[in-house]
């Protein structure tokens, strides 16, 4: 048991492909939205 666990952990080039695609995508996703967030932040500050 072990060995599987370490193995999987054992940097980005043992990752399964399709997983690295996924995690790729899904923080492309992240930042988008955190950029959406931040641009709202700044248009939509309420005017004092």
């Amino acid at each position: 048991m072990d060995s599987s666990s370490s193995s999987s952990a054992a940097g980005l080039g043992a990752v399964d492909p399709q997983l690295q695609h996924f995690i790729e995508v899904e923080t492309q996703k992240q930042r988008f939205q955190q950029l959406v967030h931040q641009m709202t932040e700044l248009c939509w500050v309420p005017v004092a």
